[in-house]
């Protein structure tokens, strides 16, 4: 995410995301899929630029739209079609939103900030764990006005380890997705994580939000099964943010395809945290993975 023209002008938004097959043996890893988007959005969230790689049909519609209000739903029937649904780019673009959010944690990093007593959080209280009632988000700013800073993601022994990422430059924001899929005796184990980070002032990459996921998949009737699933916290902005690590458990027992519903019904407002639940969200996805590791096993 970048801002060319500074604040006042329109975002950009450059993604790209990646399967890729690692065998046994040390034979050279195979990249499958490697999909692309180019959206611009002026100070009003409308979408005044997209483009995709593969090219979507029907992308173009959503020129004019907003890209945060309603989003998803708009990018849905554009997704019915099986092969569009199953790639990288539907992933790519359902995480537009939530790239969107945490943008704005960067763009208060560059501006002075506003006087305490003219900022109103009230409209924010149980969107999520971090502004629950009481929660220190809603009067404290100290923790999230912290910039931690962060290593470089990219494995340096390993070019293939991570796609190739653009270069650090003041007043640009990150997010970054992993998820690696692996069989252990028919069962689908899952290591995924996430991290929002941007390049603040003093020149240097710091982190806002962080999670790791642990999960196990087993068949079942209706496809993968979440048999288990763990979330480590990170760097988060709140201590409050780490208290949905624990109401993930309720999701045990729900067929992968499904967690996209499911995480929006079962961990709503104050017991989840919207960007965590983005990244349960994308398990959904894990099905396909699995079918990779049948097809070269």
């Amino acid at each position: 995410m970048a801002w060319p023209e500074g604040f006042d002008g329109p975002l950009t938004l450059l993604g790209q995301a990646r399967d890729l097959f690692t065998g046994e043996g040390g034979e050279e890893p195979r990249v499958l899929d490697h999909d692309r988007f180019d959206i611009q959005v002026d100070p009003a969230r409308t979408i005044t630029r997209i483009s995709t790689e593969p090219a979507l049909p029907g992308i173009a519609t959503l020129q004019g739209a907003h890209c945060l209000l309603g989003f998803r739903r708009a990018i849905a029937p554009l997704l019915e079609d099986a092969g569009a649904r199953e790639r990288p780019l539907a992933l790519l673009l359902d995480d537009v939103v939530g790239s969107l959010v945490m943008s704005g944690w960067l763009v208060a990093k560059w501006l002075p900030a506003p006087d305490p007593a003219e900022v109103d959080r009230t409209s924010q209280e149980n969107v999520c764990s971090g502004y629950a009632t009481g929660s220190s988000a809603l009067f404290d700013r100290s923790q999230v006005d912290k910039a931690n800073p962060v290593a470089p993601i990219e494995p340096a022994d390993d070019p293939l380890g991570f796609h190739p990422l653009q270069p650090d430059r003041d007043r640009t924001a990150r997010r970054v997705r992993r998820i690696d899929v692996w069989d252990e005796g028919g069962e689908i184990h899952m290591d995924a994580m996430f991290q929002d980070t941007g390049v603040v002032p003093g020149s240097f990459r710091a982190v806002v939000h962080e999670y790791r996921l642990l999960a196990r998949a087993a068949p079942g009737a209706d496809g993968l099964v979440l048999t288990g699933i763990t979330a480590i916290p990170g760097s988060l902005p709140y201590s409050e943010c780490l208290s949905p690590q624990f109401s993930v458990r309720r999701l045990v027992g729900t067929p992968l395809p499904q967690l996209r519903r499911k995480v929006l019904a079962e961990l709503r407002g104050p017991i989840g945290c919207t960007h965590l639940n983005d990244a349960i969200r994308s398990l959904a996805e894990v099905g396909r993975l699995a079918e990779h590791l049948r097809q070269f096993a």
